[in-house]
């Protein structure tokens, strides 16, 4: 299980604020941090973008999470401010995922989809065999503070089955308002990747991080 602290900064102020308050906590040592991205396009809302990233470095591995209406035209500058994986919406259309994969590949960045509560899975089926995470989205995507949409907890089972029948190797990721009162359960349907904004960065991260920690041992 990994907890993932989550970013979505609206400016360069508020990003530079966050990520020195995550490089500062140990308890992501080594690991990851996911960062958001919007474009005003995709979801109506518009955050800092990968100019920012490399005025702002950190020693953890980062993940860019493309709330975008072109997912493959981002790919060359994330792999410039050494983003490790890039996640893009299966929302975005047929050809545009099948651009990004391959320039992704072809650049050595891992591939994540993300999918909404409300789009079929099914969508997901061609992609099986050339995907690193599949991220569920328990809140619409473009704002933080919304209410947990409890169906990502069966879209999660469902994917795990998936993965076990296929024998694949990808992890699954949940995305929006995960907190202490959901991510056992979250774990227990088969989430490999618990990605939490607001109940980390809202107070002291290291004791939010024990939260969660105690919540998945109980």
């Amino acid at each position: 299980m990994q907890i993932i602290p989550a970013i979505l900064a609206t400016s360069e102020e508020d990003y530079s604020k966050t990520i020195e308050k995550i490089n500062s906590t140990k308890a992501f040592n080594q690991g990851w941090v996911h960062i958001d991205i919007i474009d005003n396009k995709f979801v109506q809302n518009q955050t800092i973008d990968s100019t920012v990233l490399e005025k702002y470095p950190t020693s953890l591995n980062i993940e860019a999470h493309l709330m975008v209406e072109s997912p493959n035209a981002w790919v060359s500058s994330l792999k410039e401010v050494n983003v490790k994986r890039a996640i893009a919406h299966i929302e975005t259309g047929e050809k545009n995922i099948d651009d990004f994969i391959g320039s992704c590949k072809v650049l050595e960045i891992e591939v994540g989809l993300a999918i909404k509560v409300q789009t079929p899975l099914e969508k997901l089926n061609p992609y099986w065999d050339t995907i690193d995470l599949v991220l569920i989205m328990s809140v619409e995507p473009g704002f933080q503070g919304q209410p947990f949409i409890k169906k990502a907890l069966d879209r999660v089972k469902e994917i795990k089955k998936i993965c076990i029948k296929l024998d694949k190797a990808f992890i699954i990721g949940v995305d929006g308002h995960v907190n202490d009162q959901n991510a056992k359960e979250l774990a227990e349907a088969g989430a490999d990747n618990l990605v939490i904004g607001s109940f980390l960065l809202k107070g002291e991260i290291a004791e939010n991080v024990e939260k969660i920690w105690e919540a998945l041992q109980t």
